[in-house]
């Protein structure tokens, strides 16, 4: 038998087969399992001084991806809080200044408007009242420029904490940390490495629910509906089955995808539906392939 005549054997054979597998169930169709993956990146760029996760380990929210560089970041923040030191005691100074320049001006407006009176009631010469009221004049001006170094005081100290509360993020950004529990299924930089901010260090995944995207054809749509449960089988456990729920189902159809059984049931139209999958034990993996059918 030549090599086109056992091709055709086998396909024919298979097409039998698969005829029987869709007969046997009210619905039937094949996917491979798939995870929320996640890639973790940095938001400051520097040197990985730390990265204490290798591909394959479980993580947990929280839990230290990769530590950044933050040395300069460190000596920034000690600058901006010995500013911050520096900036309240100016402050408090300005205060005092203002409580005195408060004291002295009211206490030579009084002593001007009573040499005022005076002056009408001719007790008291023009001179004497003019003396008064440059010194009035001046008082109210150093009152004017102490309350405009206070309040210079307190916008440099606004200043001053909006920089450290950067820089405090900056800090905090450098230790990357997991976002989700799940594994890491691969580390793109290493200790040593220079991170760049936006560029991938690890890929985790969150295995502990999988999802599974089947298609099944018109005639199949009004049989499902979100919620409803469907059994699963995979090649690796034979004789078991497992319990999907259908989370989506697509609101359009399309043509069977590529990757999907012969060249004519590509041309078929179909639905596509995910089904989630609790996998507490770990047994699915991405890119399982698996059955679910409904009986």
């Amino acid at each position: 038998m030549d090599a086109s005549l056992k091709i055709c054997c086998l396909l024919i054979i298979f097409l039998l087969l698969f005829a029987c597998e869709n007969e046997r169930h009210e619905i039937y169709g094949t996917g491979t399992f798939e995870a929320s993956e996640v890639l973790v990146s940095p938001q400051t760029a520097g040197l990985i001084t730390e990265m204490p996760v290798s591909e394959g380990q479980a993580v947990r929210r929280g839990d230290l991806i990769a530590q950044i560089d933050i040395q300069k970041q460190t000596l920034t923040k000690e600058q901006l809080e010995a500013g911050i030191v520096e900036v309240n005691l100016n402050i408090s100074l300005a205060r005092q200044q203002i409580e005195a320049a408060e004291i002295q001006f009211q206490n030579i407006k009084k002593n001007y408007e009573r040499f005022r009176n005076l002056l009408e009631e001719k007790s008291t010469s023009q001179q004497s009242v003019d003396d008064l009221q440059t010194k009035y004049e001046m008082a109210e001006k150093n009152l004017q420029s102490a309350r405009i170094q206070y309040q210079s005081g307190l916008a440099k100290k606004q200043q001053l904490e909006a920089q450290l509360k950067l820089i405090n993020q900056q800090i905090d950004d450098g230790s990357v940390r997991s976002p989700l529990d799940g594994i890491v299924l691969r580390k793109i930089r290493n200790q040593g490495e220079f991170a760049m901010i936006g560029a991938g260090l690890v890929e985790i995944a969150d295995l502990s629910e999988m999802e599974i995207r089947i298609y099944i054809s018109q005639h199949e749509l009004g049989l499902v509906k979100t919620g409803d449960k469907l059994t699963i089988s995979i090649d690796s456990h034979p004789g078991e089955t497992f319990e999907g729920t259908i989370t989506w189902i697509s609101p359009k159809a399309e043509f069977t995808p590529k990757n999907v059984q012969t060249k004519e049931a590509r041309a078929n139209l179909v639905y596509a539906i995910k089904l989630s999958v609790q996998n507490p034990d770990g047994i699915f993996k991405i890119g399982m392939p698996a059955d679910v059918y409904r009986d």
